[in-house]
């Protein structure tokens, strides 16, 4: 089934209605997931317990080693009953053990439905027991191999930020949360069998096996192991899905049918604009804290801007200092600036650095997982990074013989404006910079020599703004630019024409911070190339990006962006 079908189906549903992101990752790519990571993560499938029983009045500590030989086979819904590959161990409703502690799990956070709808088969698990001689001989040790199937639910559980190097935040992430588990029918015959063909080398293992309390006894001990061993096993394995914040969404749905596992999520409007407007402040405070020091480091405004400036010049004396030695000087507040700018090249050079890491030779499976967004999401991305208008800003005075002068300058964001349109996204955020120019000279016409002021609003040449749109490169990007640049107008009548020529250079420099400052929060990864786990080696590599349009036909109604989507199909391989 396309993802375009599945989509429809369980987004019609009104208990979904304010899905505005969803991820599905098939059955074939999950168990592609599954070969590869017990290969590059088999640590996660080992589990050692220790057990002291009471066996003829005696205490004898057993030691049970578990370990999972072979990839678990996941089977989603609907379940394959007339299959080939149906394995005889589903047959049945006996054997079944309850899992009572796994049902209350305190991580979870949400699940699809009350019945199980994931089936998890391990089809060679091994187990070495090892216990003490009564008599202080050789400790006693056999090994034997069994196979497990469990039932059991798409979870959703949210993981600490400690176990996500570079986050800052809780995220949420996929589980199979286990509700019971079944041994193959023949493990009793097993165990007597293994315990019979050690026997040549341990005569106790001889009178163990025709001892059926001490089977008896040794089952338990296994149903006890496995009934917190297959949970944890199973647990630890978290679902490549793509990672958000827990404080940027809210989750919306989780679902599983045809073959496909699919999670949703809502934007968060409220926490997106506190978190936006929280590092825009803090980045435009650092910036005005460097600005301030760049400046004293000068011995003063007109000792930055001019390279023979002094208090008694005429302002049209002053030699204004070329932007290259300008920018030396702006140590503080320059290198802010860089290292913003910096942040954004960086995003752009990822995608085109190779990634070193080990990929495999398995064949990818194709369509493996499907990505979609709504034109709503996007919306309020954008709009949750404008920061509010900002108070006037002004530059210091500048004084110069009988002049002297200052900028006032205010920044506004405005019309943000996204459209999905088929499989492209366009849009656009106008930029509106205004303010005044303030200067004064002295009245050496009537010996008065007192400071006369006046104020001219700021002339602009040019208009900055920010087109939008989206990057295909590595993955699939939401790309913010600046367009055009902010320039001062000049041809004012004196005084002002000489005070905006000093200072042109810093008002344009404190926009720049604010445009930067905003595109680096719009600059964001709609479908990554890669999906990686915490504390996981194994990864998801996405290739061959996809793009469809869906319209969503909801129960109720809903606004025409959350109506719109944008998906991608991808091929999927997993790597080291």
């Amino acid at each position: 089934m396309s993802f375009t079908s599945h989509w429809s189906n369980i987004l019609a549903e009104g208990s979904n209605i304010g899905t505005d992101a969803i991820f599905s990752i098939t059955e074939a790519a999950l168990n592609n997931f599954f070969d590869k990571h017990h290969e590059y993560d088999k640590s996660l499938y080992t589990y050692k317990a220790e057990r002291t029983f009471t066996y003829n009045g005696n205490n004898r500590k057993f030691t049970l080693l578990m370990r999972v030989e072979e990839p678990f086979n996941c089977d989603l819904l609907p379940f394959t009953d007339h299959s080939k590959e149906r394995d005889a161990i589903w047959d049945g409703e006996s054997g079944w053990v309850d899992l009572e502690e796994a049902r209350e799990l305190d991580t979870q956070l949400f699940t699809n439905s009350d019945d199980d709808s994931i089936r998890v088969l391990a089809k060679r698990v091994s187990l070495k027991l090892t216990w003490p001689d009564l008599k202080g001989g050789k400790p006693h040790e056999f090994s034997f191999q069994v196979k497990i199937a469990a039932t059991g639910q798409a979870s959703l559980i949210e993981v600490p930020k400690e176990q996500n190097t570079g986050s800052n935040e809780n995220f949420y992430a996929l589980s199979v949360r286990l509700t019971k588990i079944k041994f193959e029918q023949e493990m009793r015959l097993k165990i007597a069998n293994a315990l019979e063909q050690m026997a040549v080398k341990d005569i106790a293992l001889k009178e163990a096996a025709g001892d059926q309390k001490f089977i008896d006894l040794f089952i338990i001990l296994i149903n006890i192991v496995a009934a917190r061993f297959a949970p944890k096993v199973v647990a630890n394995v978290k679902l490549p899905t793509f990672e958000i914040g827990s404080e940027a969404a809210i989750p919306r749905m989780l679902d599983v049918s045809n073959d496909i596992l699919s999670f949703g999520a809502g934007v968060n409007r409220e926490a997106l604009m506190e978190d936006a407007r929280s590092e825009i402040a803090t980045g435009l405070s650092t910036y005005y804290q460097a600005l301030d020091e760049d400046i004293e480091a000068a011995g003063g405004v007109g000792e930055l801007l001019y390279s023979n400036y002094s208090v008694d010049k005429n302002i049209e004396e002053l030699v204004p200092r070329p932007d290259k030695e300008l920018s030396k000087m702006l140590t503080k507040s320059s290198g802010f600036i860089t290292k913003l700018e910096t942040s954004l090249l960086e995003k752009e050079l990822s995608d085109a650095v190779a990634d070193d890491r080990e990929a495999t030779e398995v064949k990818q499976v194709a369509s493996g997982v499907g990505v979609g967004v709504n034109e709503y999401l996007l919306d309020v991305a954008i709009d949750s990074s404008m920061p509010p208008d900002e108070a006037q800003k002004c530059t210091k005075w500048l004084s110069a013989g009988v002049v002297r002068g200052r900028a006032c300058y205010w920044t506004r964001f405005a019309n943000p404006n996204i459209d999905i349109d088929g499989t492209d996204v366009k849009g656009d955020i106008d930029i509106d910079v205004g303010g005044a120019l303030e200067a004064c000279f002295k009245k050496f016409y009537d010996c008065s020599w007192d400071w006369k002021c006046g104020r001219l609003a700021l002339a602009l040449k040019g208009r900055p703004g920010i087109k939008i749109g989206l990057k295909k490169s590595s993955g699939i990007k939401f790309n913010a630019q600046l367009r055009g640049r902010l320039e001062l107008e000049t041809n004012l009548p004196f005084p002002f024409n000489e005070v905006v020529k000093g200072i042109s250079r810093l008002v344009w420099e404190a926009v720049k911070v604010i445009i930067n400052l905003v595109l680096r929060r719009i600059n964001f990864t709609v479908v990554p190339d890669k999906i990686e786990l915490p504390d996981q080696k194994t990864r998801l590599r996405l290739k061959n990006f996809a793009p469809f349009s869906f319209v969503r036909k909801p129960a109720v109604p809903l606004l025409p962006s959350q109506r719109e989507f944008l998906g991608y199909s991808c091929d999927v391989l997993a790597e080291k």
